[in-house]
């Protein structure tokens, strides 16, 4: 009898769920599963509202189908943002806990079979709160998906992108609000990138000098990594699980968030040095490539091949 995999929220319009949808796809490419993404309340998702590109299209199934439908032999796939649902106690099967952040759930669930993270700042931050050190495999990107983009000097000089979660539009307000006060000579125009398909994200980073990620908190933050791929200088927070890839004055400017002074003086600095900048990027670009596709895809291969076996 064949084995199914259940990816929680596969197909929600974020990159943590596409994690999730990618961890089904390697079960099924490699060992053998079937697939089922089980929608959640509030997955409404139609076709002309994904941001992702997906290379199989699953069967969908509500909460109540996986409740009933779920064997020992299956596995379900599942962030810690669900962890309200308490599916480490009452479901049948092997499950698989990924914690892609810090700030998603307010207690973890701490009965399934098996957990990742994919920061060390996330996997220090389990072990001080439950006491236990879960594998760590980092996101991905597809470096055959980035947009070779224009060189650098063609990209406008004085233009930063910019991305966010909380408090975003008053942390944009605040930084501006500081950059005259300290640094009144820098001009400069904020673009905000929220909501495109992904492919089109990435083709704008990719014609840009600047990237600006304003989140607080991240696991680990896979936007800004994107960013140096695309050849970006990435200037902003690191929002903690950043630090994982982020090496300030070598690949990146950036600071702890609330930190807008300094972010100010950042900002002003790549702005008046674009040849620093340039350099920036450039490493940046050179170290995102250890975060390709195949690269963790072969990590996943070997941590799923002790679950499944």
């Amino acid at each position: 009898m064949g084995r199914t995999v259940y990816i929680l929220g596969g197909y929600l319009p974020y990159g943590g769920a596409y994690a999730l949808y990618t961890i089904g796809h390697i079960l099924q490419q490699h060992f053998g599963f079937s697939c089922r993404v089980v929608r959640l309340p509030s997955n409404d998702i139609t076709e002309d509202r994904e941001l992702f590109d997906y290379p199989d299209k699953y069967e969908c199934v509500e909460i109540p189908t996986l409740m009933s439908d779920m064997s020992k032999s299956d596995l379900l796939v599942m962030g810690a943002a669900a962890s309200h649902y308490g599916f480490g106690l009452s479901l049948p099967g092997k499950k698989l806990m990924c914690i892609l952040g810090y700030n998603t759930f307010n207690v973890l669930d701490g009965f399934c079979d098996y957990y990742m993270c994919n920061s060390k700042f996330v996997q220090q931050f389990i072990n001080t709160l439950y006491g236990f050190s879960p594998p760590l495999i980092p996101p991905f990107i597809d470096l055959k998906s980035i947009p070779s983009g224009k060189p650098w000097q063609e990209r406008p000089a004085n233009i930063i992108l910019t991305h966010g979660k909380q408090f975003f539009p008053e942390l944009v307000r605040e930084l501006q609000k500081r950059m005259g006060a300290r640094h009144p000579s820098v001009e400069f125009e904020i673009l905000y990138t929220q909501g495109l398909p992904h492919h089109e994200f990435l083709e704008q980073l990719a014609n840009y000098r600047y990237f600006m990620p304003l989140s607080p908190c991240e696991g680990f933050g896979l936007t800004p990594l994107e960013a140096m791929a695309c050849g970006c200088c990435v200037v902003g927070f690191h929002a903690n699980g950043g630090l994982e890839y982020m090496r300030p004055g070598v690949n990146c400017e950036v600071v702890g968030y609330p930190q807008l002074d300094s972010l100010a003086d950042k900002v002003s600095g790549v702005l008046r040095y674009p040849d620093k900048a340039e350099a920036l990027a450039g490493q940046g670009r050179i170290d995102a490539q250890y975060y390709d596709f195949p690269i963790i895809e072969r990590q996943w291969i070997t941590y799923l091949s002790e679950i499944v076996r």
